[in-house]
């Protein structure tokens, strides 16, 4: 046969690109290639792995203790798994199944502080905890449910993690919002208006070598803004970090301390920011609007008022339209919002830029019309009295980065995102109108992506034995255009599992590892509750 003429180190190499669907199949087409995947397996499923790592931005240590073919496979083929969990769960109107495992933090550890927010690591084996105490820790999860502490770092007044990312999959980036007092240096608008946001940046990496993880600190940047106001947005490119506060921009590079600002004009107030080495791109009402990077001004004081930004005023370089508007200001009835993946891909790489719109509409139940244009107050109709329908529009944008202004934009799709049956004690209208998400994360690459649904409003289905709301999540992956652009959301965390006094605080979700840890909580001010007032699981999708 024809493979058989080429040389093995040849085929081999040509294996080390495909992805594990691939491999299986290709596995099935004759003898020679089962033999020559079987025969060189470890370095096939090690390669395979490595791939995976490049393709989802995971962090390649998460995996240096592995040594087996098995647990090349086993890891290099989570994307399948979660793939095929997620489809099953769809199909039979059911939770998404995993197994539980509940994490052991040192009792000296969890004595007298409480764990604030938690990040897991993009490859599923290291959870960073943000403690009251004043400490980011990184905890090795391969021995769960034992833990070993491979990091312990002061922080100063958490208040949450802004941004995190890997980079060239053997270093975290993490941007953490820290709460600090407005300096005495400040003497204009009475205190009591005004809140100061301090952004610090740490470098991760991990050593093989001594099993520990080590952290470089890059400096602080501190904003002082009035305290109505709050940081929506964030990218990052290089050592620059884009912020966006209604409608001014903030770049710190934090190598070189340096900042610019400004107020924009004529266009809406952005949904979302991205960005590449020489534009900010910005997602608005009308379309894309890219903006040059201006020049900067060194940091010279204890903080940047936003106000001083704002007195520059810059109007979109380019734009790209979309073939009709959005309204992507959020409102209490309709949160239409604009996102892409959590993973900070530039603008203008060797693929299409994708995004996604968020879009809800609403008709009256009894009535079958439309919702009344002036309708944009939820107390106006009840949620028994509302038909809604949540849409994801996925855009992609084509960039020319020799004449940006040339770049297209395209619409990939048009999904529906349906709630799923099991849930029946919510309204019809509860994904339309309660669900957000801040991005979505990859699955296996940008093509098969996970959209994680939040409730910021906190509604609570009235269960008869415990009012608490579910965690949901949908995939998108091609196989929607099957069904006609429908997308049954799965819950991930369904309210019955969640026990009475209890409540879920946070989740941190890795689809491309299968893996996610849960965050739980006693209710305070319970007088029943006799366990633990905090506590952790470890999930692995099966």
């Amino acid at each position: 046969m024809l493979t058989s003429k080429i040389p093995l180190e040849l085929q081999l190499a040509i294996v080390g690109y495909l992805d594990p669907l691939d491999i299986f199949h290709l596995q099935l087409t004759c003898k020679h290639l089962y033999d020559l995947i079987e025969g060189s397996a470890e370095m096939v499923w090690r390669n395979c792995l490595n791939q995976h790592c490049l393709h989802n931005g995971l962090f390649w240590p998460s995996f240096a203790h592995l040594d087996t073919v098995a647990e090349y496979k086993h890891a290099a083929t989570a994307p399948v798994r979660f793939s095929a969990a997620y489809h099953k769960a769809s199909k039979n109107n059911k939770m998404l199944e995993k197994k539980r495992t509940r994490l052991q933090f040192p009792a000296k550890y969890t004595t007298g502080s409480t764990i604030l927010d938690i990040h897991l690591i993009p490859g599923g084996r290291f959870l960073a905890t943000f403690s009251d105490s004043g400490t980011m820790d990184v905890w090795d999860l391969r021995a769960a449910p034992t833990l070993e502490m491979v990091l312990s770092m002061p922080l100063e007044r958490f208040r949450g993690v802004a941004y995190s990312n890997v980079v060239d999959c053997d270093k975290v980036h993490i941007l953490y919002e820290l709460d600090l007092d407005i300096p005495a240096a400040y003497t204009a608008t009475p205190l009591e208006d005004m809140a100061m946001t301090t952004h610090e940046f740490v470098e991760l990496s991990f050593s093989i070598e001594d099993h520990k993880f080590h952290a470089q600190s890059s400096g602080r940047f501190s904003l002082i803004h009035l305290s109505e106001t709050q940081i929506q947005a964030h990218s990052v490119i290089g050592d620059k970090i884009i912020s966006l506060i209604d409608d001014v921009t903030i770049v710190w590079d934090h190598k070189r301390d340096v900042y610019a600002g400004w107020k924009l004009g004529g266009m809406s107030t952005p949904s979302e920011i991205f960005c590449n080495e020489e534009y900010i791109i910005y997602i608005t009402n009308e379309g894309v609007q890219g903006i040059s990077f201006p020049e900067y001004v060194p940091v010279t004081n204890e903080f940047v008022t936003l106000a001083s930004l704002a007195e520059t005023v810059r109007t979109p370089t380019f734009a790209i339209p979309f073939e009709r508007p959005y309204e992507l200001t959020r409102t209490d009835l309709v949160p239409n919002l604009a996102w892409g993946s959590d993973i900070c891909v530039p603008v203008g790489s060797d693929r299409h830029f994708l995004f996604d719109i968020r879009q809800s509409s609403f008709t009256v139940t009894t009535s079958g019309d439309p919702l009344p244009p002036d309708a944009d107050d939820e107390d106006d109709f009840e949620d028994t009295d509302l038909t809604g329908t949540l849409t994801i529009h996925r855009y992609a944008l084509k960039y020319e980065p020799q004449s940006p202004p040339s770049s297209s934009l395209s619409l990939k799709s048009t999904t529906t995102h349906s709630w799923p049956k099991a849930l029946d004690n919510y309204p019809q209208c509860y994904p339309a109108k309660y669900l957000s998400a801040c991005y979505y994360q990859w699955c296996d690459g940008p093509q098969s992506t996970v959209t994680v649904w939040s409730d910021p409003g906190g509604y609570v289905a009235g269960w008869p034995d415990a009012g608490h709301s579910a965690v949901c999540m949908s995939l998108l992956d091609g196989k929607e255009r099957l069904k006609g652009g429908e997308v049954q959301i799965v819950p991930l965390v369904h309210p019955h599992e969640v026990v009475n006094e209890t409540f879920l605080v946070e989740k941190a979700l890795c689809p491309a590892t299968a893996k996610g840890v849960l965050m739980w909580a006693a209710d305070p001010d319970s007088d029943e509750w006799e366990g633990p007032w905090e506590w952790f699981d470890l999930f692995e999708v099966v």
